[in-house]
């Protein structure tokens, strides 16, 4: 009998180790899912005059980065050194405008490669950063998320 509750708790433990170890798997997912909602939701508008902006796509996406935020400077580096994804990104700096221009000119970026504008993280309803939104050229958003890394922008686009 003491053999049959060994091999039940046995069982047991190695069925919780399972469902464990396959949440583990999926908490990147589910971190990213509800990052994504501290935002504009899916088919809302972005809060911006988007005729700044010159749009040849059917859709873009708006990176909002701000440059006191390690993760935003990393990706503006890789962004700005790999190659361009057509006139598909517009950066939204989500920091004070004359820093980021400093910040810009410092490191030599080229301001004419990528448009850009300014706006605030409580506008966009923005809890976490880096940030991409999807539009269409209404200004809706078509997706979003939470980004690490200039793969992720150029698989979501």
């Amino acid at each position: 009998m003491n053999n049959w509750l060994i091999i039940t708790l046995c069982v047991v433990l190695v069925v919780n180790l399972i469902m464990t170890l396959s949440l583990i798997r999926s908490v990147p997912k589910i971190i990213n899912m509800v990052l994504s909602q501290g935002s504009i939701p899916l088919g809302g508008k972005i809060p911006i005059n988007l005729n700044q902006f010159y749009f040849t796509e059917e859709y873009s996406g708006l990176l909002c980065l701000d440059i006191d935020c390690i993760a935003c400077q990393k990706l503006l580096k890789e962004l700005y050194t790999s190659e361009k994804k057509g006139n598909l990104i517009k950066i939204l700096f989500i920091s004070n405008e004359k820093e980021t221009i400093d910040y810009l000119n410092k490191y030599n970026y080229d301001k004419n490669l990528y448009e850009f504008s300014f706006i605030t993280m409580e506008e966009l309803f923005l809890k976490s950063k880096p940030f991409l939104f999807v539009i269409n050229k209404n200004g809706t958003v078509m997706d979003k998320s939470v980004i690490s890394d200039i793969k992720m922008v150029k698989q979501i686009l």
